[in-house]
């Protein structure tokens, strides 16, 4: 997920340099999804979040060799 964003960017991100800012690279894989999914088109976006439902995993996992008890419940925000 992180590595789509960092390679279409203008610039590539090169800790060296002085202007270097480590929040470009995600911490974490929401983080990850997150900047994945801002950097789509907006229908093309919506489509994926779409996808991305607690519910939608549950039937994804298991044709994927994982348990459907693997989706964790949604954090309310």
């Amino acid at each position: 997920m992180a590595a789509v964003p960092l390679s279409v960017a203008d610039q590539p991100v090169d800790p060296e340099t002085a202007d270097f800012d480590p929040s470009r690279i995600p911490s974490g894989v929401g983080e990850a999804l997150g900047k994945y999914l801002e950097q789509l088109p907006d229908q093309q976006q919506s489509r994926t979040r779409a996808l991305l439902t607690p519910e939608r995993m549950t039937e994804f996992l298991p044709t994927s060799g994982y348990p459907s008890a693997a989706v964790a419940a949604p954090n309310p925000r």
